[in-house]
């Protein structure tokens, strides 16, 4: 490509009925020949979608898609009008305005596209009243669109007449459309694939946001196929990088071209997910048929380059939407599709074929939503409102998330920015109290913390309820019946300890002011207990040989013992050993002492230091080794240091 050739980020499309001079007219205005294959060339007419670039009087290229306008082939011409930022309507003046010509421009309408103007061709084939009739034509179709108000400028592909102010209009539109600097990571909707000689699988489209090079890797979705990019063209000339707006070949290696097939994006890796449940928002406005459209209605589903077959699930518990109406619905799609919000869609009736109306993506859940449920709708108007702001569509990802967590990612792959690019703005939201950012770098918000702490004190009071005589109770046993990721309940444990609500002892947690229910036999019992480890500290405590000298139940004795290795006032050594929290402490202080003095020491030396039985303290020793303070060999027991 010339050094002072600018390459424009965007791309030109032509629309129109079938014959009305479409592809003659890029063929004459650029000298390629969009019609690629032998079918379209033997038939004389267009099939599928071809690309062709122009270099302006200025010296800017452009690129531009030839769609088909036969009625067969609509699908083919929405692929490719989908990577249209600016559209030439084209009309011959031997036909007029014509069945396709309507249905086409109905489609660039649902598609988006904002400017453009409307070329009359063959005037080599009539007077100049007739000319003059079919603008007034025209000027009546395009009527409450986009072209309302554009030029109409009148050419011959045959004498080229009219293609002096034809090129100063192309350059005139191409300087109202905005050149955007790409943002984002790479997505790029496949038209086709193709296999080059001594080159393997090329992929071909539209990019519609970042930049590829060469040596990137890239992925296929839906499928998960992955291959590093060999080679990069654009209009046949060979480039290190690309970008959205231009038409793009890409040389894919480890991908085989019968793995490849249209509706595919090819992205860079780990953003894009193909969901069968897409949120909409949908113009209904049928070409040419007045009929309403029922709720559940089979239609075929058009999204970038992709074509899918489901069901129209209106929100709110409609029957039916009526032509010029605009809904919210939920596209049940029989197979996954890559979507995004902002995407654009159209929708068609199967049998006979007909254009039913387009809109755009507002998300893609994945889950059939409850349609008459108020958040439902709640859902659909925040992400309408989110449009067109990263940082409120960013918010309401995190919000969605609930009790599951949303990494940087997940947001990613909704805004379509990159990492590095949205960052600050997750950051600004963190900042005004928005979004939470926890430990593992996942986000969630206040109100889903919030949500999480009443969930788990209404589990704890559950669990005191069921279990009056037990304290504490394990993580198992709280998350049991509390749904939601891990971060988050560790965040609501930690932030409820934090109030003093609930308290911790060895990993298992109780509420804070809960008491177990004794009544007054049992508490004068523990009263006795704790006095007894008190007074005799170094005795082992047997629950049987208090049960027998004191003369009381068995039973009941357990359960108070329970409750103080619970509550912590009492620790549960090997053997049947209890002592005081305190004793164990202070037992564990002799013994490191001991050690860092003589090294090593043997259950009757610490029998001695402790001034207790051989039984207590070898069950010291072994609580000691079993709880990482100390370690043995054979009958010594050495200092574990770390």
């Amino acid at each position: 490509m010339n050094s002072e050739t600018k390459l424009l980020r965007f791309i030109l499309g032509t629309a129109g009925h079938i014959d009305h001079g479409k592809s003659k007219l890029v063929r004459r205005l650029t000298g390629i020949d969009p019609d690629r294959l032998a079918e379209e060339k033997r038939r004389g007419m267009t099939i599928d979608i071809g690309f062709a670039s122009l270099v302006l009087p200025d010296g800017r290229k452009v690129g531009f898609i030839d769609v088909p306008g036969h009625e067969k082939f609509v699908k083919n011409m929405v692929a490719g009008a989908a990577s249209v930022h600016g559209a030439l309507l084209i009309v011959a003046a031997d036909d007029s305005v014509m069945p396709q010509t309507v249905e086409h421009l109905a489609i660039l309408d649902f598609l988006g596209v904002q400017d453009g103007f409307v070329v009359v061709t063959k005037t080599d084939l009539v007077d100049e009243e007739t000319v003059e009739i079919v603008k007034l034509d025209v000027r009546e179709a395009v009527k409450g669109t986009f072209l309302e108000g554009k030029p109409i400028v009148p050419v011959s592909s045959l004498t080229l007449e009219g293609f002096d102010e034809l090129k100063r209009e192309l350059t005139a539109l191409c300087d109202r459309i905005e050149d955007r600097a790409p943002t984002g990571f790479f997505r790029l909707p496949v038209h086709r694939a193709f296999t080059s000689k001594g080159l393997g699988t090329v992929v071909t489209g539209v990019a519609v946001s970042g930049t590829l090079r060469i040596g990137d890797e890239v992925e296929l979705v839906p499928g998960g196929l992955r291959g590093k990019v060999r080679g990069l063209q654009s209009y046949k000339q060979d480039v290190d990088e690309v970008f959205p707006g231009p038409c793009v070949a890409v040389n894919v290696s480890d991908v085989r071209k019968d793995e490849v097939e249209r509706g595919m994006v090819l992205a860079e890796p780990g953003y894009l997910v193909p969901k069968t449940e897409v949120e909409v928002l949908l113009r209904f406005a049928p070409v040419g048929d007045n009929r309403p459209l029922k709720d559940y209605a089979l239609v075929n589903f058009h999204a970038g380059s992709a074509e899918a077959p489901g069901h129209v699930a209106l929100i709110g518990g409609r029957k039916a939407v009526a032509p010029g109406e605009t809904v919210f619905a939920q596209m049940r799609l029989l197979k996954p599709v890559v979507t995004w919000p902002g995407m654009r869609f159209i929708l068609r009736r199967p049998t006979p074929p007909l254009t039913l109306g387009g809109g755009v993506v507002l998300s893609a859940t994945g889950v059939r939503l409850r349609r008459k449920a108020p958040e439902t709708l709640l859902h659909f108007e925040r992400r309408l409102a989110a449009l067109d702001d990263p940082a409120k569509l960013a918010a309401c990802v995190i919000a969605e998330g609930g009790r599951r967590t949303v990494h940087l990612r997940e947001i990613c792959s909704e805004t379509g920015l990159k990492e590095e690019e949205l960052a600050p703005i997750v950051e600004k939201l963190v900042s005004a109290g928005e979004a939470v950012r926890l430990p593992d770098g996942a986000f969630t918000t206040a109100a889903a913390i919030e949500d999480m702490e009443k969930a788990i004190l209404g589990r704890m009071e559950e669990l005191h309820r069921a279990n009056p005589l037990r304290l504490y109770h394990g993580k198992a046993a709280i998350r049991a019946t509390v749904k939601g990721d891990e971060q988050l309940f560790e965040a609501a444990l930690q932030a409820l300890a934090g109030r003093g609500l609930l308290e911790q002892s060895k990993g298992a947690w109780k509420l804070a002011d809960y008491r177990p229910p004794l009544d007054d036999e049992s508490r004068r019992l523990a009263d006795r207990l704790l006095a007894w480890f008190r007074s005799s500290p170094w005795d082992a405590h047997s629950p049987n040989a208090a049960a027998a000298d004191w003369k009381v139940d068995p039973e009941r004795l357990r359960r108070v013992y329970s409750l103080l290795v619970e509550s912590g006032e009492v620790v549960s050594l090997p053997d049947g050993v209890y002592l005081s929290a305190a004793a164990v402490e202070e037992a564990e202080s002799k013994l490191r002492a001991y050690l860092e003095e003589h090294g090593s020491i043997r259950s009757g030396d610490f029998k001695k230091v402790l001034g207790s039985s051989r039984k207590v303290a070898i069950a010291a020793l072994d609580h000691f080794e079993k709880n990482g303070v100390t370690y043995r060999k054979g009958n010594e027991h050495f200092l574990r240091r770390y």
